[in-house]
Order: C-alpha cells, then structure tokens, then sequence
C-alpha cells in the first residue's frame, strides 16, 4: 500500500514539475489560434471561388473530388515547427522547465495541430463538394468531375468514391506528416543553434548538387549540338 502511494506520489510530481499540462495548455492555444487561421482562410477562398461563376458568368467552378489538404498541411508544419522550435522553446526554457517535458509537449502538439488541420480541411472540402453538387443541378457553371481509383466518375458517384477515398488514405497521410513534423522541428532547432550553418546546409548542398547535376547535361548538350558544325569545318578543310 506504501509503495502504491509512493509511486503514485513521484507520478504527481513529475506530472508537476514538468509542467506537461501547462506545456500542452500553452502549445494548444497559440497553435490553435493559427489553424483556425488558416482554416478560415481556407474557407473563405473556396467560397470566394465559387462566388466568381456568379459574378462573371464566363468563369467556371470545377471540383474533382473530396480530399484533405495535404500542400497547406505541410507548409503549416514547416512554419508551425519553426516557431515551436524557436520563440515557444525560449519562452518556455526561460522559467526552468525541463528540456524532455518542453521536447516531448513540442511534438506532441505539433501532431495534435497537423491532424487538426487535416481534418478540418478534410470537413471543409466536404462542404465545398455538397454545395458543387447542388449548384452543378441547376447550373452548368459548376461541374463535379473528376478521376478515382474507380475511374472517371460525376456527380454524387464521384463525391462518395471520394470521401471513402479520403478517409481511408487520412492514416497514412497524418503518419507522413508527422514525419515531416519531426523533420522540420529537428531543422526549427537548428536554426535557433546556428542559423547560418543550417541554412547553408539546407539551401547550399542541394544547391551545389543541382549545380553538379546540371552543368555536365549542359556540357553534353552543348557538345552534341555543335557536333555537325564541327563535321562540315573539318570536310570543307
């Protein structure tokens, strides 16, 4: 009973003294304030979208499908990662709070925001998809169409085969963004570190490999043209 209570005890504290609630607490609100963001944005550019056929009757609205947003995800994760690894981990740090419980709240909020904004743009092409589909019925300035694993398909064929689509490929999605995460909070750390080597790491050795890729083809390219001039030189000596 003893050592129940004391286990149970040196759990408190360290639940305490890591501040892992008020860590998550802090993440969660100022990493939620930046998805709704976006996610506003997000709605408000897909309605906008769809306003235009009506405004100017010479544009057309498509939709190909239901799907979350997975480019905006991934920029969101580089920004998100950046300011978590940087300004948050200072703030934090500066009262004394243990580096493992900041490190350990950091990612997991970090993946709590990406699956947030995944979903959340997962529900807003939803809606987006439902309104095309009873526009496209008494108007031919919107179309839904688009091309599945089950082929080229229209209507409301199209928005079930998609959104079963879509639900099943979040999994793998959420996986590879967290990845991605974990990635791009490794890169936020090094550049509060060293900020100039990392980024001349990160921008400068892919630089020089392009560079190295592409002057050889260039070479090659330039040598195959001038081949035939070279010929006719060589014939009229």
């Amino acid at each position: 009973m003893l050592q129940t209570r004391n286990q149970s005890t040196a759990q408190e504290n360290w639940f305490i003294l890591s501040r892992f609630k008020g860590i998550l607490r802090y993440h969660l609100c100022s990493l939620g304030k930046i998805v709704a963001w976006v996610l506003v944005v997000l709605l408000g550019s897909s309605i906008l979208a769809m306003i235009l056929p009506a405004v100017f009757p010479a544009r057309d609205f498509g939709m190909g499908g239901i799907s979350a947003n997975m480019p905006v995800a991934s920029i969101l994760a580089l920004v998100c990662g950046c300011i978590v690894a940087h300004r948050s981990t200072r703030f934090l740090l500066r009262f004394g709070t243990p580096r493992f419980s900041v490190w350990l709240c950091n990612l997991l909020s970090l993946a709590v925001a990406m699956l947030a904004i995944l979903l959340g743009s997962l529900l807003i092409s939803i809606l987006i998809g439902y309104l095309t589909f009873e526009l496209s019925q008494s108007s031919a300035l919107f179309t839904l169409a688009g091309y599945t694993s089950q082929g080229y398909l229209e209507g409301e064929a199209l928005l079930s085969a998609s959104l079963s689509e879509a639900f099943q490929s979040l999994p793998n999605q959420f996986l590879n963004l967290v990845e991605w995460v974990c990635l791009y909070y490794f890169v936020g750390c090094c550049l509060r570190r060293k900020r100039w080597l990392t980024l001349t790491v990160v921008i400068g050795v892919p630089l020089a490999l392009i560079i190295l890729m592409v002057v050889p083809a260039v070479r090659q390219t330039v040598d195959i043209d001038g081949l035939p001039y070279r010929r006719n030189y060589h014939e009229y000596d």
